[in-house]
């Protein structure tokens, strides 16, 4: 037999009401739901670093704008040296700078001007070769730094512009042991960090990718590229 349930009147000075039900045996309030917790804390992204400051020395500041990726001021400070078109080690910086901007002509002519001028410089054979990848002509760009790795076998910059043209090429498997390379011999050379991250990137390895990229905002954190990178790195720590 079922239990039996009351009914419950409550006086209201006009009569008695009636209230409801009440089940005999049973709580007449509800249980309280579970509290809810608190949203997860979002930390805030850490404040960019402040870019190194740059040397007094005029051939010395623009190589360091050129590092941090400031082309165009470098460009013009390398230009505005003295006696800029007499020197070979000018003339290739300003082939670098071109090259950076997709003037991939002018990067060939002042890369064949600067090993005109010294054909043993190391730096004029990887900006040659770097103007050449530019164009497309990435065989004849790797036979230029072979002329030079026969020279200069163990220079930072032939690792280094043999990164840059396997990275051009999509030849990533072979552009990560020349970067890796360069990085080695240069810790402080922010773009190294930069397409050596790039190159882990393309490869699917999102840890050292991630590794090399936050090198690369540390030492350049003004350069053109820090905002997509940012936003790259963001969206590989969320996966």
């Amino acid at each position: 037999m079922g239990r039996r349930r009351w009914k419950t009147w409550v006086w209201s000075g006009l009569g008695f009401i009636l209230v409801g039900w009440i089940p005999v045996g049973c709580s007449a309030g509800a249980s309280a739901p579970p509290p809810v917790p608190p949203p997860p804390r979002v930390e805030p992204p850490p404040a960019p670093a402040a870019p190194p400051e740059l040397p007094e020395d005029p051939f010395q500041r623009a190589v360091a704008l050129y590092q941090q990726g400031k082309v165009g001021e470098a460009l013009q400070a390398f230009q505005g040296l003295e006696n800029a078109a007499g020197r070979a080690d000018v003339q290739a910086y300003i082939a670098f700078c071109y090259g950076r901007q997709g003037k991939w002509d002018e990067a060939l002519r002042a890369a064949d001007h600067a090993l005109h001028l010294d054909g043993n410089l190391i730096l004029g054979y990887a900006a040659k070769a770097y103007a050449l990848a530019g164009q497309g002509a990435f065989e004849e760009a790797l036979k230029v730094l072979q002329t030079a790795r026969e020279k200069a076998p163990d220079h930072v910059e032939v690792a280094y512009a043999t990164g840059l043209v396997r990275y051009l090429q999509k030849a990533y498997k072979d552009a990560a042991p020349a970067l890796k390379q360069a990085v080695d011999k240069d810790p402080q050379r922010p773009y190294a960090h930069y397409y050596l991250g790039m190159t882990y990137y393309n490869l699917n390895q999102k840890a050292t990718a991630i590794q090399y990229l936050e090198n690369f905002l540390r030492l350049a954190p003004e350069a053109p590229e820090a905002p997509q990178v940012r936003d790259l790195l963001q969206r590989l720590k969320r996966r």
